[in-house]
């Protein structure tokens, strides 16, 4: 059975997103260079879930991965609004956990922009993404945050 990849654009950059044939999503990786979107339902779908105000359950399936912490770590992640962040401290606190273990649950977040890891930050700064803590990631990082704070000025106008 086919897997399949959709291309989803934002934020100047495209969100690369690989799914069985029943339309799972296994994983989705940020790309460093712009590639033409995907013209599906699901691509809309997500685009329309990637750029909504306040967070929502998503219409779509995302296999399961990771630990029971990991998938607590997640949700609190989703439940961050678009243009907003928290630290990795904050939400230790919220789970009764450390910085450190909220800092590794987010670098083995499967699903990179479903689940938006890069809304969370440093107390001190904007802290890593993807596995980095400087260079084209950390770019990218900032680039999405100074979207969507756009977005939501625009919203307000």
């Amino acid at each position: 059975f086919m897997n399949q990849t959709l291309v989803v654009a934002y934020a100047q950059t495209t969100l690369k997103i690989h799914l069985t044939a029943d339309n799972t999503i296994t994983e989705t990786d940020w790309q460093l260079e712009p590639e033409p979107a995907s013209q599906t339902e699901l691509a809309a779908q997500i685009s329309q879930y990637l750029h909504q105000s306040q967070p929502t359950s998503m219409s779509f399936k995302l296999q399961a991965h990771g630990t029971a912490f990991d998938r607590t770590v997640w949700a609190a992640i989703c439940a961050i609004p678009l243009g907003e962040t928290r630290s990795y401290k904050q939400l230790a606190g919220q789970l009764n956990n450390a910085p450190r273990a909220v800092a590794n649950a987010c670098r083995r977040n499967p699903f990179p922009g479903l689940i938006p890891c890069h809304r969370v930050t440093a107390t001190n700064g904007i802290g890593g993404f993807m596995g980095a803590s400087e260079g084209a990631y950390i770019a990218l990082k900032q680039q999405l945050l100074t979207y969507e704070k756009q977005l939501l000025i625009q919203r307000q106008l």
